[in-house]
Formats: C-alpha cells, sequence, structure tokens
C-alpha cells in the first residue's frame, strides 16, 4: 500500500467512527479463549485467531444490488478447513455484515462424503469482530471440515473500505462503479474469513454482475454465465487482505509480454490517459522478473484508476488500485513532478507482487517485509537510460532525508512491534515501516553490492513462495547468499537488521580526528533538544569514506563496522584532507564533525572541484549541518556558509536537500519581517545564478533532472518574491486568459497559476475554478486546488474549504485533506482562514467526511505553521473555545498545541544566531 503511513492515519478514524455507526467496535480483531466463550479479556498476546482452525479454500459468491442509496449486496461462503487441534468451536472474523445462515460439515477425505454437524449456536464478539460458531460435539484434530455461510450487508458510498461504490461522469452522466478496499483487517467486512495474513488460502470467487457491467478480480475470468455471472480462475494460496473485486463500465487498454495478460482501466473519459501507466507496468514487471529471476506469478494483471479512494494504492494479487491522481496520466497538463509520482506509485504495488503477495509477512508486526520493500523498489526498480531520473538519489532527498525528522522524536516506535487490535495494525502502517524500513534496504544493497543483494532476496522469495515471510527467514537467505559468495560481511545479517529493526530512533556519529586517527562515536539523535533518554543505544553502523586524495565515492561496500558506543579508525591523510564519513548516505544515520574537519569539507564545495565530492554526499552535508544546527550540535554561521557554495551547484540532488532545510527556517522566521528578509535575501541571492540558467521554459532533449530542478526554483524563486519570477508568471496567465489556443506547460502551471491568484482578484480565482470544473485529469485538478490555496483573499479561501466539503464541487473527498494543506502551507492568512473555518464548521466537516480525521489532519498541520507569539494565542484560544467539538482528539490537539510552543521558542533562541551570520554574509 502506497504511502499508507498518511492515508491510513484517516483510516484508523474512519474505520472506528464507520463501524460505531452500525453499533460494531473495529478497534480490536482478536480474542482470548475466554473472550471466545463470552467472557472478557485485557490479555493482548490473545487478540490474534487461535489457529486451531485453518482454512483451504473459500467459494465466495456476491450477489450486489447497486442504487442510488443504499446499495447493499448478499453473499455465500463455502469454507473447507481443516482441525490443528480438537475443539468445539470455530472462531473466525465477520464485521458489519449479518449472517444469515450456518452449517458446518464434518468431510470425508478418502471418499469425499459429508456429514453435518449440529451447531448450537452461533455468537458475535463485536469487541474482536468474531463469529463465534460452537458445534454439539468435539471435532477431533485433522478433521476436514466444510463451513458455509449465507449473509448481507452493505454498499458503502460515504467511504472506500469493505464493498464500496463511487460516483464519476462520463459525457457528463453520472455512473457508479463497485470496487473492494479490504486491507489490512477489512475483508472480514466483504465475507466471514480468517482475516489474518499468516492463513493463507485458494480463493474461488463468482459474482452476478448488472447488465453492460464487466467485473475484474484477482484472476482471470473462467466463464461468464447468461445471467451474468463471472466466475473467476482459483487463485494461488493468498491472504485475506489481498482479495479484490471490481465491477464497472471501465475501458482499458492492454498489453502482452507472451507470457502475461497487463490491463490499464479507467473511466472511459479517461481512457487516453493509461498509455503512461501501462507502459510502467510492463516495464516494472520485466524488472522484477529480470532481476529477482523469479516469475510473475499470476497470469495476468491489472490496474484500475477509481474515482473516489481513500487509501492512494493497493497492491491486491493481480488487481492493484489507485486513486486517479495516482495513476492516470495525461502530457499536456501533468508536471514532470506528478508524472515521477505516478511512477512510482505503480511500481510500488506492482514490487508488492512479489514482497508481500507471493511472500506475505507472517505478522503485521514484521509487515516492513512487504512495505520497506514496496517503498524501496518505488524508487529503484528500473531507471530509464534515455531519461534517467536519478531515482537513487531522489530518494534519498525526497525520502530517506525527510524522514529522519519523525525518526528524531523521542516517542518514536521501532520498525518492529507488537500489533495485535485493528487500531494497532493500521497504525503500524507508518512512515517508520515504510521509508526507514526502505532505507534499511537500501543500506543492505550498499552493504552487499547489487548481485548479492538481489542473490539474497532471489533466494528469499524462491525458499518462502506462497508461505509467510520472517525476518528470521531473510537473516537466513542473506546469509545462504553471503555463504556461496564465501563473502565475510563482518557482522551477520541478524545482527545488522536487527539492530535497527528492534529499537526505535536513528544515531549520529560524532567524528573527532587525532592526526589520521578518527575516533568515531554514536549516540541516538533527536530533534527537540529538550528531549533526553537514559537509554544507551547502539546500531551496527556501516562506515565508509572519501577523502580529498582518495575521493572514491562509487564503492560503498568496503565496510568497517561500529558496533559499540566507540570505536578508532585510520584513515590516511586525514590530518590534512577533506574526510566524509557514509558515502551516497549508506547507512541510515547522521555524521558530525568538529569545526575543523566542517571547514575542510565547506572549502572543498566552495571550490571549482566541488563536484569531487558526489551529488548525494553533497546533499547529505547540508542535510546534516541544518539539522545539526536545529539541536545547538553545530552554529548556524558554519550551516549558511556552507550553503553559499550553491550559487554554483546545477544538480537537482543537493538543491532539494538545501531548499528543504531552508523551509524549516521559512517557516520559524515568517512573520518577523527583520530577519525573514535578511533570510529571503539570503536565499535568493543562491537561486539567482541557477534561475539564470534554467531560465523559465523546458529546453528540448534536457535531462529529467534538469526539468525537476526549474520547477523547484521557480517555486522558491516566485514564493520569495523574485520580481522577474513573478512578471514572468502574471504575463504568462494573461496570456491564457487572452489566446484560448495557448497552454502554460505543465511545469509551470503550478507556479503560474499560485502567482496568479496570489496576486490577482477574486476574478482570477473564479476563472480558475471553472477551469478546475471542465477539467478531465486528476493530476491537473490538484494543481489547480494548489493555486486557488495562494490567494490572500480570507473570502476566496473560506469559498475553497467549502466547496470542499460540498459533495457536488467536484471536489473527492480524499482530497479534502490537500485542500486544508494547500492552504495551511501558502502564508499565514491561510493558517489562519484554516483555523476559523473549523471552528466554524466543525459540524459540517464531521458530517461530510463521517468522522474527525480532516479537522485533526488540518489541527496538526496548523500547528506547524505557527511562526510568532500572536498566531500560537490564537491558535491556544481556538482550543480553548472549542473544546467541546474537540472532546474525542482534544488530547492530540494539545499536543499539537505544546509542538507549536516548543518551535516559538527554539525561534525566541535560535533567532539572534541566525540573524548575525546573515548580516555578516550580505555584508561582506
Amino acid at each position: 500500500m502506497k504511502r499508507m503511513w498518511k492515508t491510513y492515519g484517516r483510516i484508523v478514524i474512519l474505520a472506528i467512527l464507520f463501524t460505531t455507526a452500525y453499533s460494531k467496535k473495529h478497534d480490536e480483531d482478536t480474542a482470548t479463549a475466554n473472550s471466545k466463550s463470552g467472557s472478557s479479556t485485557e490479555n493482548t498476546t490473545d487478540y490474534r485467531l487461535s489457529g486451531d482452525v485453518v482454512p483451504l479454500e473459500y467459494f465466495i459468491h456476491l450477489k450486489p444490488n447497486i442504487s442510488l442509496t443504499n446499495s447493499t449486496f448478499t453473499g455465500t461462503v463455502g469454507i473447507p478447513a481443516i482441525v490443528k487441534k480438537t475443539t468445539s468451536e470455530i472462531v473466525l472474523h465477520a464485521e458489519a455484515i449479518e449472517i444469515d445462515n450456518v452449517s458446518v460439515f464434518c468431510i470425508n477425505k478418502r471418499t469425499g462424503a459429508s456429514k453435518k454437524l449440529n451447531v448450537l449456536n452461533v455468537t458475535k464478539i463485536e469487541q474482536y469482530q468474531f463469529l463465534n460458531i460452537r458445534i454439539h460435539s468435539l471435532i477431533a484434530r485433522g478433521t476436514h471440515i466444510r463451513i458455509e455461510m449465507s449473509y448481507n450487508g452493505p454498499i458503502y458510498d460515504n467511504v472506500s473500505l469493505g464493498l464500496f461504490k463511487s460516483a464519476y461522469k462520463v459525457k457528463n452522466e453520472t455512473r457508479y462503479m463497485l470496487a473492494t478496499h479490504v486491507a489490512p483487517t477489512i475483508a472480514r467486512m466483504v465475507f466471514p474469513c480468517f482475516d489474518e495474513p499468516s492463513f493463507k488460502a485458494f480463493f474461488h470467487l463468482s459474482v452476478d454482475v448488472p447488465q453492460n457491467y464487466n467485473a475484474i478480480s484477482n484472476m482471470p475470468v473462467k466463464r461468464i454465465t447468461n445471467k451474468r455471472t463471472f466466475e473467476f480462475e482459483r487463485t494461488p494460496p493468498m491472504s485475506t487482505y489481498l482479495f479484490a473485486l471490481v465491477v464497472s463500465e471501465f475501458q482499458s487498454l492492454s498489453n502482452n509480454n507472451g507470457s502475461h495478460v497487463f490491463k490499464a482501466w479507467s473511466n472511459p473519459d479517461r481512457v487516453d490517459q493509461l498509455s503512461y501507466p501501462l507502459s510502467v507496468l510492463t516495464k516494472a514487471i520485466e524488472f522484477f522478473e529480470t532481476h529477482l529471476k523469479v516469475p510473475y506469478a499470476l497470469p495476468k494483471l491489472d490496474i484500475v484508476a477509481i474515482p473516489d479512494y481513500i487509501a492512494v494504492a493497493m497492491e491486491n494479487w493481480g488487481l492493484c488500485h489507485y486513486r486517479e491522481s495516482w495513476m492516470l496520466y495525461d502530457p499536456e497538463v501533468t508536471s514532470i513532478t506528478r508524472k515521477r509520482i505516478i511512477r512510482n506509485a505503480v511500481t510500488h504495488e506492482l514490487s508488492h507482487q512479489w514482497f508481500g503477495n507471493l511472500v506475505t509477512p507472517q505478522r503485521w508486526d514484521v509487515l516492513w517485509l512487504s512495505e520497506a520493500f514496496g517503498a524501496y523498489f518505488e524508487s529503484h526498480a528500473y531507471e530509464d537510460a534515455l531519461a534517467p531520473w536519478n531515482l537513487d538519489g531522489q530518494f534519498v532527498v525526497n525520502e530517506m532525508q525527510p524522514s529522519f525528522e519523525g525518526d528524531a522524536k523521542l516517542s518514536t516506535p521501532s520498525v518492529v512491534r507488537p500489533v495485535y487490535s485493528s487500531d494497532e495494525i493500521i497504525a503500524i502502517f507508518d512512515e517508520v515501516v515504510y521509508i526507514k524500513g526502505a532505507s534499511l534496504v537500501r543500506m543492505l544493497e550498499k552493504v552487499l553490492g547489487q548481485e548479492m543483494f538481489y542473490g539474497a532476496l532471489r533466494r528469499y522469495l524462491v525458499n518462502n513462495k506462497f508461505s509467510s515471510g520472517t525476518p528470521e527467514k531473510m537473516h537466513c537467505a542473506i546469509e545462504e547468499e553471503l555463504k556461496y559468495n564465501n563473502y565475510k560481511l563482518g557482522t551477520t545479517a541478524a545482527e545488522l537488521l536487527s539492530s535497527w529493526t528492534l529499537q526505535p530512533g536513528f544515531p549520529v556519529v560524532d567524528v573527532h580526528f587525532t592526526g589520521d586517527v578518527a575516533t568515531l562515536k554514536q549516540k541516538r539523535f533527536l530533534i527537540k533538544s529538550t528531549e533526553n533518554t537514559t537509554e544507551e543505544s547502539t546500531w551496527v553502523i556501516p562506515i565508509n569514506w572519501a577523502t580529498k586524495s582518495h575521493p572514491d565515492f562509487s564503492d560503498t561496500t568496503k565496510i568497517n563496522w561500529l558496533t559499540k558506543n566507540q570505536t578508532t579508525v585510520r584513515i590516511n591523510n586525514a590530518s590534512k584532507d577533506w574526510v566524509v564519513i557514509n558515502i551516497q548516505r549508506t547507512g541510515y544515520y547522521r555524521v558530525n564533525y568538529g569545526v575543523k574537519m566542517w571547514k575542510r569539507i565547506i572549502k572543498a564545495l566552495k571550490s571549482t572541484d566541488y563536484q569531487t565530492i558526489h551529488e548525494i554526499n553533497r546533499a547529505s552535508v547540508i542535510d546534516d549541518l541544518f539539522n545539526l544546527a536545529r539541536v545547538g550540535a553545530v552554529e548556524y554561521d558554519l550551516v549558511l556558509s556552507g550553503t553559499q557554495y550553491l550559487a554554483q551547484e546545477t544538480n537537482f540532488i543537493p538543491w532539494q536537500a538545501a531548499l528543504k532545510g531552508f523551509n524549516y527556517l521559512k517557516k520559524r522566521l515568517t512573520g518577523h519581517p527583520e530577519i525573514y528578509n535578511q533570510f529571503k535575501s539570503h536565499v535568493l541571492s543562491l537561486i539567482e545564478p541557477i534561475y539564470q540558467k534554467l531560465g523559465f521554459d523546458d529546453i528540448k532533449g534536457e535531462s529529467l533532472l534538469d526539468a525537476h530542478l526549474r520547477e523547484l526554483i521557480l517555486q522558491w524563486s516566485c514564493t520569495l518574491d523574485n520580481n522577474k519570477c513573478v512578471n514572468e508568471s502574471l504575463n504568462r496567465f494573461q496570456k491564457l486568459q487572452q489566446n484560448s489556443s495557448y497552454r502554460v506547460p505543465p511545469n509551470q502551471q503550478s507556479i503560474v497559476y499560485c502567482m496568479a491568484v496570489k496576486h490577482g482578484s477574486s476574478r482570477i480565482w473564479d476563472y480558475l475554478w471553472q477551469k478546475f470544473e471542465k477539467s478531465n485529469s486528476g493530476a491537473e485538478q490538484l494543481t489547480i486546488l494548489s493555486a486557488l490555496a495562494c490567494s490572500e483573499n480570507p473570502t476566496d479561501l473560506e469559498r475553497l474549504l467549502l466547496k470542499a466539503i460540498d459533495l457536488n464541487s467536484g471536489i473527492r473527498k480524499h482530497d479534502i485533506d490537500n485542500v486544508f494543506e494547500y492552504i495551511i502551507e501558502a502564508s499565514t492568512i491561510g493558517v489562519q482562514a484554516a483555523m476559523d473555518f473549523i471552528g466554524n464548521h466543525y459540524t459540517e466537516l464531521q458530517e461530510y467526511i463521517t468522522d474527525e480525521s480532516s479537522a485533526f489532519i488540518a489541527l496538526d498541520k496548523i500547528a506547524g505553521y505557527l511562526p510568532t507569539e500572536d498566531l500560537v494565542k490564537k491558535f491556544d484560544k481556538f482550543i480553548q473555545y472549542n473544546k467541546e467539538k474537540l472532546v474525542n482528539i482534544i488530547e492530540e490537539v494539545q499536543g499539537f498545541l505544546e509542538n507549536s510552543i516548543y518551535e516559538l521558542n527554539w525561534y525566541k533562541k535560535y533567532a539572534p544566531k541566525i540573524s548575525k551570520p546573515l548580516t555578516n554574509i550580505q555584508s561582506s
């Protein structure tokens, strides 16, 4: 699942409130043996199913009734199973569905004869979403049984969970489609099942489909009856959370690689936007089959763009679901950044066809065995030789380095942690599992080298295909590959990976030189100076380096290991050379040098030979400096001196890292005119040379990274009021209004539209809103929404937020959080507008979304954009005034306020330390 650490924060709240509406409690998924008998327990270790009964197959028949309101479905399920422990109870999951009939049969495996067992009663244990079937007599271990049930349930149209309905338009006619989203613990809302990942079984599905509709599922269609029943081929052994169904009038593009059929599906009006995602699908499958040497396991693979889809994407085996704006690509209106996002989203889910589907994490607490690999491969799966993205560098600056901030909090959990209830399972889909996990996968690749890395993964997949994976099985595969290559790693796979997955946080390595001897010390890095820990955490840290005399940044496998608090290494010529530790950011850690070495590195960056240092390390130096200064570990004069080298930098990777560092300062200094103007002048002076070099327009034949960099530089230049940039944007927009045949190039649309709204009247706002309504591209609509949020007119911002909770406006429910984010990030006027809107329209917002997730997410965002004492006081006052409305999330919102107070105090402490070097730079 793509980016679920953001999406699932909403789903947690959705799931709880959603099931409450049906008098269900959806926050735990398993019970103890006593619970199964009806008594309560607090023993979380028994939340999981006992494993006394294990499913072998599911025979599912669904009959959906699609109506304008109150759509429902009926279903039957037959579950052949085997009894692993003598029992008189069969416990499985069922939630938000009504069970009409239950029968249980004992099956003679030799003759096939069946004997109906006497079912005493069937009870639901709502707290754990259990269906408890009590049998009159004991069923012996080894007995084969068949459980048969008929049931009915709702088709949801207010949330994309379970079996849901989504509306879309074809030539202004409203149509409906059905789809499922059953991950991670929601299959039980579509059919009674053993809803845990280790309970793999074969699936047989049939579904009744209305006339003119088509059905697709995990496997190809076996046959279609005269009564429009679609019957599908049997799946391989599969976990319940991968079950998928789409019933629609969608159209598709297809491709065939000789052994598999690939199709991309969408609303018929958007079929022309399917070519790019289909090409990504084809290339990615080829990459995985070539590098892993493990064939794709199913005969077909479909990808579908779903109009309303709260999960960004989902890797259902053989049928991946995507939000439209994360899959569909129109070259006329889609920017280079959005194109990369689409490429990564498609690739992420395809990687799961191996990591997650073929080999599934045995338990949710080791989810990283699926999602860490998905997040890694989305950025590393294939690099187009004709149009390189520098995907590894982009991963470091777009994913790995930003993830350090969240992972540097004292409250951050570890990658592996026990989870039992549905709430806990959903919550583990977080940035730590995805991006820290992916960074650890990348570290493994850098340490082993590509050949052994893929060899180890191949062994893991082959040894465990159609079964479950565990960290121990991954460790074993790595050790087998090391032994096969007669390679001495210097540590064990278990020691290496466990040190990073079983404890929270990450280290900073302090490096001090005495002549050519470097003393390296590790300690946990915490982003808040007020936070401390008495725990002495140690990680197994790969140490490698490059120097002025030996500037080899290519071989990351030459490793020294830091396995305790402190060690020493000899580095030739360190007494006079610059030394850069952690080449290509091999390991997931920060590095802090003494002032003397920092100055040598900065001097090298300011020289004409600065490109001798690898672009990822140039980015890492700047990123580390910004964050070390943020906690007082280095002075800001060192940071700002280091950033001066950017005046000659032409590579996207270091620029992206630097501007992320500057963005934190921008957030803190906004609202303080004197120091903010100093800051703005400094950044604009660094940007000016690259702005002049790249210009405003795309250049035919230029690299994708140059196009990326231009988009980034224009965004910052215009936002910081560079007159040339602003005027050029306004001229382009005026041309757009005056000439119906003119199109603003996709990579410039975001900034051109934003500047027009920011510096224009409400008429400009109205013009763009009309453009939004006419747009046939989800990506273009997001661009327009972000531009409308640039308004500094509170009335227009309120209009935008009101439209976001209007079902007929065209803004999808899953984009409401985006609207809040765009408004809050655009200006302090937007921060105030968002705060006012939540206070004035809390009930409408809650009723429209059916939960409090949007308010929760927006308030968290607001708290990060309160740079002045006045705004912090307003936020405090807002909380006090709205306490009754916020009662369900008040504890978390109070935490947001505490964070904003911390950041305000940070400004008071560090503003003078930033202002002084800025003054010195500008006067020199």
